[in-house]
């Protein structure tokens, strides 16, 4: 993505996870553009089980 795209990318997100990964374990908490906790919770440590934990918040 050029740079000139980059402040048009960041103002389309409407929500942030961020992820705290262990071995068997990742902890993730998603926030709203308002800094709202939308949802958090704990999942596998597998690309998959993050994945569908953040589809049911409609994140793709």
């Amino acid at each position: 993505m050029p740079l000139s795209r980059l402040a048009d990318w960041r103002t389309d997100m409407k929500h942030f996870a961020g992820l705290d990964v262990s071995l068997k374990e990742t902890s993730v908490c998603v926030v709203d553009e308002g800094r709202k906790v939308v949802k958090e919770g704990k999942v596998a440590s597998e690309a998959e089980a993050i994945a569908a934990f953040l589809k049911q918040i409609g994140a793709d």
